[in-house]
């Protein structure tokens, strides 16, 4: 469970992220960042992942232990970001109340292609939901948002093309980056302890941020290093603007 290290800004762990989290420093971080296994991405369609298998023979989404150590490691007035479904929401507010984090809002990222239902009478699913907490003072933003830009959803595409990975469940890192800059402050510190193929790392090295990843698949780690390194060969956001 060594780390690697990619530059000053950037380290991976492959290992289990309790384990990881329960060496980290309390509040070391600004933010966490991060979309967890729950039921249908325990196994994939197309790919038998055991550590996932793993996860849910714990009983890893009643759990979520990982909301304890996540909250302990944030610093006063971060913020949490965890994709989940709706059924585990309740148990998800009490998690964060009992790690002294507060809920605020339900975020829905509203995909712009959904995929094709199996039934053909069927409604086609185009949402997913995160929840967004903070830890002590409360929300603060560090990018200016009008009201008008500071909406509970996301229209974005499914990603695609070769940016496209193995990954089951991967995320637009369009996403990800607004919710950065929201919460994390320019040369602050990410976490995101289920970091699959590592779209959190790439939005944190795009927007000028340190990033902490831990996976406890090797191909998916493996996945997630070659992303985030290639993201680094590229100008950023902030050098751009």
């Amino acid at each position: 469970m060594g780390a690697t290290r990619l530059g000053e800004s950037v380290t991976l762990y492959l290992g289990d992220c309790l384990d990881v989290m329960r060496d980290m420093p309390t509040g070391s971080v600004d933010a966490v960042v991060t979309d967890p296994p729950f039921d249908v991405t325990l196994t994939s369609l197309t790919r038998d992942t055991p550590a996932f298998a793993e996860l849910a023979r714990r009983q890893w989404t009643a759990l979520f232990e990982w909301v304890a150590e996540a909250a302990r490691i944030m610093r006063d007035g971060g913020a949490l970001y965890t994709f989940t479904n709706g059924e585990d929401i309740g148990a998800y507010k009490q998690a964060f109340a009992d790690a002294g984090l507060r809920w605020y809002s339900r975020l829905h990222w509203i995909k712009t292609n959904p995929l094709p239902s199996f039934l053909k009478h069927n409604y086609r699913g185009g949402v997913e939901l995160a929840l967004y907490a903070c830890k002590g003072t409360g929300p603060r933003f560090y990018k200016e948002r009008t009201q008008q830009e500071l909406r509970c959803y996301w229209m974005l595409p499914i990603v695609g093309g070769k940016v496209r990975t193995e990954h089951p469940t991967q995320k637009p890192v369009a996403l990800m980056s607004e919710w950065i800059e929201n919460s994390c402050p320019p040369d602050g510190t990410v976490l995101d302890p289920f970091m699959g193929s590592g779209t959190t790392g790439v939005a944190c090295v795009q927007t000028g941020r340190n990033f902490i990843g831990i996976e406890i698949d090797e191909a998916y780690f493996a996945i997630a290093e070659k992303r985030i390194k290639e993201a680094q060969m590229q100008p950023t956001l902030e050098g751009l603007r």
